[in-house]
This record gives C-alpha cells, sequence and structure tokens, in this order.
C-alpha cells in the first residue's frame, strides 16, 4: 500500500500522471485487508486491548474463569459476523461485483472474503484460547503467579 501510494503521488506531482485507480485499490483492498486479516494474529498474541478495571483483584483462577468466558462470547459474535459476511461475501462473488475508476472497473468482490476469513480465524483463536483459560481456571495446585513465573500467555 505504501508503495503504491507513494508511487502515485511521485507521478502525480513529478510526472502530473497519477497512477488511475489508486483510492479504489487503497480503500478497497488494502484497507480492509489490514484491518480484518490480522485480527486471529493480534489475538493468537493477546495484543487486543484489555482493561482489567474491576478484575484486578480477582484471585488468577477467578480470572481465567472470566477470560474464558470473555473469548467464548467474543466466538459467538466473531462466528456471527463470519456467518453473516460469508453469505454477504457469496452474493457479491456471484454478481462480480464492480467499482469504478475513471478509466476502467475493478473488481472489489475477492476483498469481501476479507472479512469472512479474518473473522472466521479470529473465532477459531478465541475458542483456543477460552478452553486454555477455562483449563487454566480448573488447574489444581499453585497458580502460575504463586510459583512466580507470571502469566504471559493463556
Amino acid at each position: 500500500m505504501m508503495l503504491h501510494v507513494s508511487a502515485d503521488v511521485l507521478f502525480k506531482y513529478l510526472l502530473n500522471r497519477p497512477i488511475v485507480g489508486t483510492l479504489e485499490m487503497v480503500s478497497q483492498y488494502y484497507m480492509v485487508a489490514v484491518v480484518f486479516l490480522p485480527l486471529a494474529a493480534t489475538e493468537f498474541r493477546r495484543e487486543h486491548i484489555l482493561v482489567e478495571l474491576f478484575t484486578v483483584r480477582f484471585g488468577a483462577r477467578a480470572v481465567a474463569a472470566l477470560d474464558s468466558f470473555s473469548c467464548l462470547l467474543a466466538a459467538v459474535f466473531a462466528a456471527c459476523v463470519t456467518w453473516m459476511s460469508g453469505i454477504e461475501a457469496v452474493r457479491r462473488t456471484m454478481t462480480f461485483e464492480m467499482v469504478d475508476a475513471v478509466y476502467y472497473q475493478i473488481y472489489v468482490w475477492p476483498t469481501r472474503w476479507f472479512l469472512t476469513v479474518g473473522f472466521g480465524l479470529f473465532t477459531l483463536v478465541l475458542i483456543l484460547h477460552s478452553f486454555q483459560f477455562l483449563r487454566r481456571a480448573l488447574r489444581k495446585g499453585p497458580t502460575p503467579e504463586a510459583t512466580g513465573s507470571g502469566v504471559a500467555t493463556p
């Protein structure tokens, strides 16, 4: 995306010939991919925003149980988004959805699948984390905090 936009700016101001369709490619392809495809990777590394306002004083097992529940709840939501975006992706694929770029049309139906794939993988990672947190909540013996090893990942 950076190369495409930089080339467009250079061509526009140095050669007075902008790259036709840059705006459409950035808004319809690059930005959709940047937002939705990394969802699962970000969740896998537990890098989403986490607010511990009410759970800061809870024990490790209680936090793990709440984390398991919240991951499961998020997985249900993500599965619904996956399902609905999949229906829309099929619909747009069947009609070969396009947008107008000044001199030609750009097929944008493939980008509808970015949302479906991104949220589908996100759902799977959330389910995995939910089971990992549940296992931690049900574990007998000392918690990782009590042994000094800390909690880095589920």
